[in-house]
């Protein structure tokens, strides 16, 4: 079992086609990931092995998109993505930056993992947040954004095109 062999996990959220499994992908080269641009392209909530830079290999975890008023049919699927982010070892937040409501779909996964995670706040302190699509932000969006948001911990990042800034 995966406790048994101490293999940390990273829980992947975000808002509904924020790009959660490009991410994955990037990180772990898996060829049978096929992100969609659409919502709710993933259903289910699916694991994918990687090395990190430090070569130690790490279990990645493809969660369900977080949506306002998340509608019944989907609330089974989604238990198990907040189910998920809780035993995991570290929670990623992917956020689509070029989204123009972009910091309602923030809001949204926040309120939920807040309320979710109570009792598991320091998850939620050490959560890394990568801000993706900066492809489709034209160069003065973008450099706003890197001057907003140099000092708040926030990753921008294309995993589209595979680059990336601090």
């Amino acid at each position: 079992s995966r406790i048994r062999e101490q293999v940390p996990t990273v829980a992947v959220v975000g808002y509904t086609n924020a790009g959660k499994t490009s991410l994955i992908k990037a990180l772990t080269g898996e060829k049978s990931l096929e992100p969609r641009d659409h919502l709710f392209a993933t259903l289910d909530v699916t694991m994918h092995s990687g090395l990190l830079p430090s070569r130690l290999t790490t279990l990645f975890v493809d969660t369900v998109g977080f949506i306002a008023d998340i509608p019944l049919a989907l609330i089974q699927a989604f238990a198990a993505t907040l189910e998920d982010a809780l035993m995991a070892d570290v929670i990623v937040h992917v956020r689509d930056m070029s989204h123009p409501d972009a910091k309602n779909q923030e809001r949204t996964v926040l309120d939920t993992l807040t309320k979710s995670l109570s009792a598991e706040r320091k998850k939620l302190d050490g959560m890394i947040t990568i801000g993706n699509k900066i492809d489709r932000l034209g160069p003065n969006e973008l450099e706003e954004m890197k001057s907003t948001t140099s000092h708040n911990g926030l990753f921008l990042t294309s995993c589209i095109n595979r680059t990336g800034e601090m």
